[in-house]
C-alpha cells in the first residue's frame, strides 16, 4: 500500500496526485492515519487469528481428553 501512495505520488501532475486528491498537508495526514487504521486493523485480525488458533488446539485436546475418559468409564476403569 504504501508503494502504490508512493506511485500516486510520483505521477502527480499540478499539484494533484492520480487519485484525484488534492496534495496539501491535511490529506497527507489523512492518508498517514488512515494508513495507520489500516495497520492496526491488519494487526487485530492477526492476532484474532492465532487466538483462534490456540482456542481450537485447547478444544482439540479437550475433545481427546473426553474421549479418553470415556473409554475408561466405558471399560470399568
Amino acid at each position: 500500500m504504501r508503494a502504490a501512495a508512493r506511485g500516486f505520488e510520483a505521477t502527480q501532475a499540478g499539484g494533484w496526485v492520480a487519485c484525484g486528491t488534492p496534495r496539501n498537508r491535511a490529506s497527507e495526514r489523512e492518508f498517514t492515519s488512515r494508513e495507520r487504521d489500516h495497520d492496526a486493523a491488519l494487526e487485530v485480525i492477526r492476532t484474532a487469528t492465532a487466538t483462534m488458533r490456540e482456542a481450537r488446539g485447547t478444544v482439540e485436546l479437550l475433545v481427546k481428553l473426553y474421549g479418553v475418559a470415556g473409554e475408561v468409564l466405558t471399560r470399568g476403569g
